[in-house]
């Protein structure tokens, strides 16, 4: 008698179990997962996409490891589901070793490539909802609608496995975006100001005049949505002729320069065969394919001292060249490990991304090329303007309030 007993409490922990998966909220999450992952992903690539993912597989998570614990006999199946869910996902998106660890262990059944990103931690409340979930689904009094979630759980089993391994199969981006912006950045000097800002799996760091490497603190990086398009070559605002491009494959990332408008190119830095035989040794193949580390965009920033460029690289991570120290190249775990920022200061300025091709001037045979880094060379002379008026630019409620700006009319 037993032997029956325990035989039906393991058989009504798998029905509750499953009554969790195949509930609606849960359900709801199983689509969002796979329309984000195989649909919005490719079409709108960004943070929102990134975060939908992992609040839509916080939530499927649960039942779904509630179903195998419950099969093993587990005690506590709904509370061991959840904590076992919060605490891998904390270590795969905090630690290193927590992600290899995960990488590894998953991809004995299934190619596997998931990332270490801390800021996908935002997500973790998602978990709420699905113990509700699963709190709704156990006092459920008995009845026909007991029995279509367990018929619903059943049905949606193999999807949501499915769609839990394939969600954790995805090629790694690495550095994708770089741009300049203006404005109001947290600490010192204060007020507006202009910076390289490039975009990093959802969090996003700056490069000072002197080539300074800050992250930026939730508010900045709140505030600065957009960097731009992304380009194949960029070129200085104070001296057009001075212009860089990417160059070679996906895997030979190279960055040629000009100082004739691009009428002429030659190479200026390429990643030594060494460092990329290194990254492919350490990253493998991610979803049967190789990472790519080829150039993806440019910013360029002019100083005093001459030209700040860097180069986003995808997995190569990103490429630095600074008037003083040429050029160098920060891994992608280099760049994630920089600390926060400090508070903002003001949090109504305006973040604006600046033109980041000049139309230059071509290469002339009297004046010839201005020569690359040359602090010393006059800038341009400013245009003048015959008449101006100021009016009131509007931005987004959320960017800041109106502010005046004198326009020349002509």
């Amino acid at each position: 008698m037993l032997g029956v007993g325990g035989h039906g409490e393991k058989h009504e922990r798998v029905r509750e179990a499953l009554r969790w998966l195949g509930a609606p909220p849960t359900l709801l999450a199983l689509a969002v997962l796979v329309l984000n992952d195989h649909v919005l992903k490719q079409a709108a690539p960004g943070v929102v996409t990134g975060k939908l993912s992992d609040v839509a597989g916080l939530v499927l998570a649960p039942p779904l490891l509630a179903v195998a614990l419950a099969l093993l006999r587990v005690p506590r199946v709904s509370v061991v589901a959840l904590v076992a869910t919060g605490l891998g996902f904390t270590l795969v998106k905090s630690t290193a070793w927590g992600v290899n660890a995960a990488n590894a262990v998953w991809s004995v059944v299934w190619p596997t490539q998931m990332l270490r990103d801390p800021t996908d931690l935002v997500a973790l409340p998602a978990l709420l909802l699905s113990a509700l979930v699963g709190r709704h689904e156990r006092v459920r009094q008995p009845g026909p609608r007991r029995q279509v979630a367990v018929a619903l759980g059943a049905l949606a089993l193999p999807f949501a496995v499915f769609a839990t391994a394939a969600t954790s199969c995805s090629t790694p981006q690495g550095l994708q975006s770089v741009g300049v912006v203006r404005g109001n950045f947290s600490g010192p000097p204060g007020g507006a100001e202009d910076r390289i800002v490039l975009a990093l799996y959802g969090s996003t760091r700056s490069i000072l005049r002197d080539g300074t490497i800050q992250a930026l603190n939730e508010v900045d990086s709140a505030r600065i949505d957009d960097l731009g398009p992304r380009l194949g070559r960029a070129c200085s605002r104070a001296y057009p002729q001075q212009c860089w491009r990417g160059a070679g494959g996906r895997d030979d990332p190279r960055v040629e320069v000009s100082t004739d408008a691009g009428a002429t190119w030659v190479l200026d830095y390429a990643v030594p065969a060494a460092d990329i035989t290194a990254l492919r040794k350490e990253q493998g193949e991610s979803c049967g394919e190789e990472a790519s580390v080829s150039v993806q965009d440019l910013a360029v920033l002019d100083t005093p001292e001459g030209a700040v460029v860097a180069v986003a690289s995808g997995n190569a991570g990103l490429l630095l060249r600074t008037p003083g120290a040429g050029w160098t190249r920060l891994g992608v775990d280099d760049l994630q490990d920089r600390e926060r920022g400090a508070p903002t200061p003001d949090p109504d300025v305006l973040f604006t991304p600046l033109d980041p091709t000049p139309t230059p001037t071509r290469y002339s045979s009297t004046t010839g090329p201005i020569p690359r880094d040359n602090p010393t060379a006059p800038a341009p002379p400013p245009v003048p303007c015959a008449t101006s008026t100021v009016i009131t630019v509007s931005p987004h409620p959320s960017n800041g309030t109106p502010f005046p700006r004198e326009v020349c009319l002509g």
